[in-house]
């Protein structure tokens, strides 16, 4: 017992469990030494270093004459040998000493935590968890009710859009214009230019859509000299948004019943209009029709300028999907070399641009001779970038 109690002992990993089982076999090695000394003293021998004794001289007894042992006496039987009462106890201590000390050292070698705190372990982990889902319950609440939020007030803000609508039309506010210093043209307060040669074929090209536009309540700014028509900044698309809302679908739709009754008179012969007016007031001719969206100045080359250039083909694309959808007939409208008319491309502000970059413009180019010198459309593009406003 006490080999495999040392042995195991030596095996742990800590200093001081060998230091114990050190300390424990010495002191059973003297408990061992103390209990051999008293066993000795109890059965008579003399422990060594104590006087020597001499036996008393005793008279031996008469020896009574023997007696030969009949049938009937039996050789009395001896009891049998018990241990010593004394070394049982001793033994016995030792035995329980040695289990208490067997079972210290393995509380010493396997520690273990008391109950109270295990248990305190315990209710602290599951209010933990309780802790954690509450949150997340209270954080999935916050969620849903700003999203219910969100709703209602876009909600709100579309039926707000109508209801504008419906009490001042897609037409601008007095104050939103005019976009830049260019006068606003209305067919009622604009002034009469008159010009000459190929630019009054124009004029009177924009002078008959200004009105058509007019009917129907539908104001916007228009540049005869690079053939742009620019929408109110009220009609702006919201930033970063391509999707255009209920008061911009309204002024796209009036743009493109405009340019339905304008540009079938403004076609090739053999494809023009029975119903026009005067052949002389449709000597210009449309090539193409572009609808151009616009997005916010960036630096050439970066992310932010692919994602804003995107962004402004989106709007276009967008803004031209809402005046087909609302004048489907137009779609057919097509030039000499019977290309359709309508078609849509993105362009980012320049740095020194005044514009907001959520604007649309409408830009026109017209087929030669109409255009000075007989230029095409890609050159009159380049032109009325040229020009200034």
């Amino acid at each position: 017992m006490m080999n495999s109690l040392t042995d195991r002992m030596h095996h742990q990993d800590s200093p001081w469990p060998a230091f114990m089982a050190e300390a424990v076999s010495g002191v059973l090695l003297v408990v061992v030494i103390l209990v051999g000394f008293a066993l000795a003293r109890g059965h008579g021998v003399v422990p060594l270093g104590s006087p020597p004794t001499f036996p008393k001289i005793i008279p031996s007894p008469t020896v009574p004459p023997t007696v030969p042992p009949t049938r009937s006496d039996e050789i009395p039987t001896l009891p049998p040998l018990t241990a010593v009462p004394e070394k049982r106890d001793h033994e016995e201590r030792l035995v329980h000493l040695l289990e208490r000390m067997n079972h210290t050292l393995d509380t010493l070698a396997n520690p273990k935590p008391p109950e109270a705190f295990v248990t305190a372990l315990d209710r602290l982990g599951q209010q933990m968890v309780q802790a954690t889902q509450s949150m997340i319950t209270a954080q999935t609440r916050v969620l849903e009710e700003q999203t219910l939020n969100h709703e209602v007030l876009l909600g709100i803000k579309e039926r707000l859009g109508s209801l504008e609508a419906v009490v001042s039309g897609p037409a601008p506010l007095p104050e939103t214009l005019p976009r830049t210093n260019e006068p606003s043209y209305d067919s009622v307060t604009a002034p009469r230019v008159v010009f000459s040669g190929a630019a009054q074929t124009r004029e009177q090209f924009f002078f008959q859509l200004r009105a058509a536009l007019t009917r129907s309540q539908l104001r916007v700014l228009i540049d005869d000299r690079t053939a742009v028509i620019t929408l109110p900044a009220n009609l702006d698309f919201d930033r970063g948004s391509s999707a255009p809302g209920p008061r911009q679908r309204r002024a796209l739709a009036a743009l493109a019943h405009g340019l339905a009754q304008v540009l079938p008179c403004h076609l090739p012969h053999e494809s023009a209009d029975k119903n026009c007016p005067d052949p002389s007031s449709t000597a210009v001719r449309i090539a193409s029709v572009r609808v151009q969206g616009h997005a916010a100045y960036a630096p050439p080359g970066t992310r932010r300028f692919f994602f804003n250039q995107k962004l402004a083909a989106a709007r276009a694309d967008q803004a031209l999907k809402a005046m087909l959808s609302s004048e489907p007939d137009i779609l057919s409208i097509k030039n000499h070399r019977g290309e359709e008319v309508f078609a849509s491309e993105g362009a980012v502000i320049g740095q020194a641009e005044e514009k907001n970059g959520q604007q649309l413009d409408l830009r026109f180019f017209f087929e030669p001779p109409d255009n000075t010198g007989g230029d095409s459309p890609q050159s009159s593009t380049e032109r009325s970038r040229e020009t200034p406003p």
